[in-house]
């Protein structure tokens, strides 16, 4: 009788291991979804968060001296073809601004005017007498240069572009302002402060100084000249320069008229005659 129970009790200790080794994979597979599932809501939450948070920064800013109504940016890669994780690590692990946007086709491009800073200078320039048009596609280079050229591993071949949308088109003018001969302003990007808790900052960021963090806390003004390393402005542009100059300082008292050669050494713009006319200037 004994022998019957110890050979009963082996058998079930026997069913017993047998099922519970057919069910290790079971479990493991299991594991494996389950780990998937949540590795992909992290994911999926982890991007809603990030589209929140770029909503979240865009109505909260507020604009002053507002000219133009909030433009429509423009929209580039889907995310099925190309992923944003790298610009979503970079705006993390530098603790700022977003530094792309989502729009809600699951497109998105980089938002370089995310890295405005406090309003500083108003950088002055001279250049040849061209249209704005002429102007634009000269400049347009500074960008396909940044993006192809350039090493920089966040934006080498990705498509150019700039953000900057003036009259439903996208534009590349380095300036805020050209000044005529005549004395016409003609406005380039959107010269609009944008309120942060740093400060008021300039809501497009122009690519003139030669030198990032100078561009991004500076508006930019060009005098447009016959000559522009000789000539000396008229005094209609003098006029209209100092008009502008004193509209942005009832906003940021503190700001300062500087020469494009101060930040960048490997120019001599706005001209060699600057030291003496540059002392018209408000």
């Amino acid at each position: 009788m004994k022998k019957r129970i110890i050979v009963l009790i082996v058998l079930c200790l026997c069913c017993f291991c047998a099922t519970q080794t057919m069910a290790i994979p079971d479990l493991n597979n299991q594991k494996e979804k389950l780990f998937e599932k949540i590795n992909t809501e992290s994911q999926i939450l982890k991007n809603d968060a990030i589209k929140m948070a770029v909503i979240k920064k865009t109505t909260e800013i507020h604009i002053i001296n507002h000219l133009t109504d909030w433009p429509l940016r423009p929209d580039y890669y889907l995310i099925s073809d190309i992923n944003p994780q790298p610009y979503i690590d970079k705006t993390l692990s530098e603790d700022r601004d977003i530094w792309f946007v989502f729009s809600e086709n699951n497109r998105w491009r980089i938002d370089w005017d995310a890295a405005r800073r406090p309003l500083k200078y108003i950088g002055i320039h001279s250049s040849e007498n061209m249209a704005p048009e002429e102007i634009n596609e000269i400049y347009k280079g500074q960008y396909i240069w940044r993006y192809s050229v350039d090493n920089d591993p966040y934006v080498k071949g990705l498509e150019p572009h700039s953000g900057h949308i003036v009259n439903g088109k996208e534009v590349y003018y380095p300036f805020h302002w050209m000044i005529y001969p005549d004395g016409t302003v003609v406005k380039g990007l959107d010269s609009s402060l944008v309120q942060t808790k740093d400060g008021l900052c300039p809501y497009q960021i122009a690519w003139s100084l030669g030198n990032w963090e100078a561009n991004c806390e500076s508006f930019s003004m060009t005098f447009i000249l016959d000559n522009p390393e000789n000539d000396t402005p008229t005094e209609e542009q003098i006029r209209s320069a100092n008009c502008v100059i004193d509209n942005v300082k009832k906003v940021v008292p503190s700001v300062k008229v500087a020469p494009h050669y101060q930040f960048n050494s490997q120019t001599n713009c706005p001209g060699w005659s600057f030291e003496e006319w540059g002392k018209k200037l408000h």
